[in-house]
C-alpha cells in the first residue's frame, strides 16, 4: 500500500459515503466485487485507470479528484492525442 493508494480509497470512501451509498451499493453500479471496492477504500489495492473513470462517473465527480493523473477525456493518462494545426486536414 502507497500513500497515494491510502489517499484515492479515501476519497472514494468520503464520495461514497456522501452519496449514502453502501459498499456493496457502490460495487454494484460499478461492477466490482464489495471486497475489490472495499480494498480500494482501505489503500490496499490499486484503482485500475479504467475504474477511477467509472467510480467517477457514478459518483458524479472529476476523476481528476479521485486520481490527479486521470484523463477528463477517458483516455489513459499520458496518452495524447495527435494535433493537427488549422488550415491542414487530417488523413
Amino acid at each position: 500500500m502507497t500513500l497515494l493508494d491510502a489517499r484515492i480509497g479515501l476519497i472514494i470512501k468520503r464520495e461514497r459515503q456522501k452519496k449514502r451509498l453502501t459498499v456493496s451499493g457502490l460495487g454494484n453500479l460499478v461492477g466490482i466485487s464489495h471486497p475489490t471496492l472495499t480494498g480500494y477504500e482501505t489503500g490496499r489495492r490499486r484503482v485500475p485507470p479504467h475504474r477511477v473513470e467509472s467510480l467517477a462517473a457514478v459518483l458524479e465527480i472529476d476523476p481528476r479528484l479521485i486520481d490527479p493523473l486521470a484523463s477528463q477525456s477517458g483516455e489513459a493518462p499520458g496518452v495524447q492525442r495527435e494535433h493537427t494545426p488549422k488550415g491542414i486536414a487530417a488523413d
